[in-house]
């Protein structure tokens, strides 16, 4: 049996065309999708300018429709129950309604170089503030970089980092941490992540023991599920056995990475400070 879906927007029906039939959209819409356990992950490889972005990503199973709105500027990515076998749909605003091959041609993923954790140094300071800047550039949030957004100077960055990992030298308002710079086997700045040695009432709610951040140039090559992995084992040298992760609810690249790393749902935590639905999770680290 063949099935066969009407999409229609504003009472106007959108004739699906095969991302194989468009003229030099190729390009712009590869796809990578993931299973992780009963969900799908979607990522549409698309640049989301203002002129040129995917309006949304529709996952059609028998009869149930799951849609989720995107927006220029912003991440070209859903994620979706997964229910069987189903048709996925996304509608680019320069050409039409698409709809993706079969999942099993479609999943494309870049292997990505290994990578190592260590914590930066006076040598890092070119790297270091060029990775800023690639965030400001942006307006994207640098989570797990110790602030690194509110300093135009890397010494000053680099002295709070060593009076937070000292428990003597701590800020009673924040927690013990570690910072740590995820290079590549070229010694290329990737990412950056956060260890806090514990937990405070915040944290426990909203922040986890860690936080990271990928680069946006070297975003969707497999380093975030590495820097967490990584991470997590330096927690385990600190005898840190559960830890608790959180992301936003909306982040389905963090929750696919935290998933990916064994972490588990609890539960759903309204942040009233930015108004953010939060995500969290425990991991096992034995």
């Amino acid at each position: 049996m063949i099935w066969y879906a009407v999409v229609s927007c504003c009472g106007i029906t959108l004739p699906a065309l095969d991302i194989a039939e468009a003229e030099d959209a190729d390009e712009h819409h590869q796809l990578t999708v993931e299973r992780v356990e009963d969900e799908l992950f979607v990522t549409l490889h698309h640049p989301m300018e203002k002129n040129h972005y995917i309006s949304f990503l529709a996952y059609l199973t028998g009869d149930k429709l799951q849609l989720v709105k995107l927006y220029p500027e912003g991440d070209a990515s859903a994620r979706f129950s997964l229910r069987g076998a189903g048709v996925l749909y996304f509608y680019c605003n320069c050409h039409g309604l698409m709809k993706a091959p079969d999942f099993r041609t479609a999943t494309r993923r870049t292997s990505p170089q290994k990578i190592h954790l260590r914590e930066p140094d006076e040598g890092d300071r070119e790297q270091v503030m060029a990775y800023r800047e690639e965030f400001l550039a942006i307006n994207s949030r640098m989570d797990g970089t110790s602030a690194l957004d509110k300093y135009d100077d890397f010494d000053a960055w680099l002295a709070d980092l060593h009076r937070l990992k000292d428990p003597a030298t701590t800020p009673a308002a924040l927690v013990p941490a570690t910072e740590y710079l995820a290079l590549d086997e070229h010694e290329h700045l990737v990412g950056m992540t956060n260890l806090r040695h514990r937990l405070n009432d915040y944290l426990l709610t909203y922040g986890g023991h860690i936080g990271y951040s990928v680069r946006p140039s070297e975003r969707q090559n497999g380093y975030a599920t590495q820097m967490l992995r990584l991470t997590l084992e330096k927690a385990k040298e600190r005898g840190i056995e559960k830890v608790r992760i959180c992301c936003d609810h909306y982040n389905v690249a963090s929750a696919k990475t935290i998933r990916a790393n064994g972490g588990v749902l609890e539960d759903e935590q309204f942040d009233s400070s930015d108004g953010t639905l939060t995500q969290r999770y425990w991991i096992q680290n034995r």
